[in-house]
Order: C-alpha cells, then structure tokens, then sequence
C-alpha cells in the first residue's frame, strides 16, 4: 500500500532510518515534510512530521537529547498540536519527561494534544508514565504494542 493511496492527513514517524540526504530528498505526492531529524552518529533513529499538502501548519522544532528526539508541529485548521517522541531503551526517562513537560506547558491555544512514538518503556516506568500523562489531562488509546 503507497501512502498516497491513504486518506491521511499526517502521519508521524519514528526510528525511520533516514540519512540526512534522504529525509532532505523525500518527494512525495500530496504530502510533504513538517519537520524531519536524522541522526549521523547513530543508525536506526530519526523522527519526523509528514503532512498533506493542503494542510497549514506551524513546525515548532525539535528536542535532541543525547539519546531521545522529540517533533513538534501544530496543525492550524485542525487546531491540534502533534508531538513524535523517540527515546533510546538506553536513554534518561526522568529527562525525557522534563522536556515533554516543558513542551507541553508551552502557551498553547490548541483545543486537541496529539503525542506519538516510541518511548522504549516497558514495566519500570509504565504506572509513572501514565500518571504523568493524566497529569496533563491526556489518555492512552492505544493499547497493544504496534
């Protein structure tokens, strides 16, 4: 199945591999890139925003840690921010949360806070993970590893 033959208005990626080269390159139809991170030292990572065409947003950067990315776009006719988190099975949980607090504390006006990705937690933190999301009022809907 191509992407273009999906009715999606964005789609948010992590650890897709891509060399700088390539993510700079990516050309597809009806869909361009919001915001794209590619590591050099390190295989296997890399985060990034894809967005149609017709759909305005705004790219609000991104965090690099040592061992975790983080993307931020808010989508303006949607009314929605979108955040793509990698963390590193090695990287600093603690950390990881103090950015995407910050990040999440930022002025925002968006009625709808979307955040996907990988964050490599399994039991150590999972009940501190989901309380911290519950702190901001956000809820887990998916529920099986994808």
């Amino acid at each position: 199945m191509l992407l273009k033959d999906l009715s999606v208005d964005c789609l948010s990626l992590n650890e897709h591999w891509l060399v700088a080269d390539e993510c700079n390159s990516l050309v597809l139809e009806k869909i361009r890139v919001a915001f794209g991170f590619c590591r050099s030292t390190k295989s296997h990572v890399g985060v990034g925003i894809l967005i149609r065409n017709n759909i305005e947003f705004c790219s609000l950067g991104v965090e690099v840690l040592s061992e975790e990315q983080i993307a931020e776009v808010i989508l303006m006719g949607f009314d929605i921010k979108l955040i793509t988190v990698y963390r590193s099975p090695s990287g600093d949980f603690v950390r990881l949360l103090k950015v995407i607090s910050n990040l999440l504390n930022k002025v925002s006006t968006c009625r709808s806070t979307i955040i996907t990705g990988n964050l490599n937690e399994k039991d150590d933190h999972g009940l501190e993970l989901c309380n911290f999301f519950r702190s901001f009022n956000l809820r887990k809907v998916v529920t099986v590893n994808t």
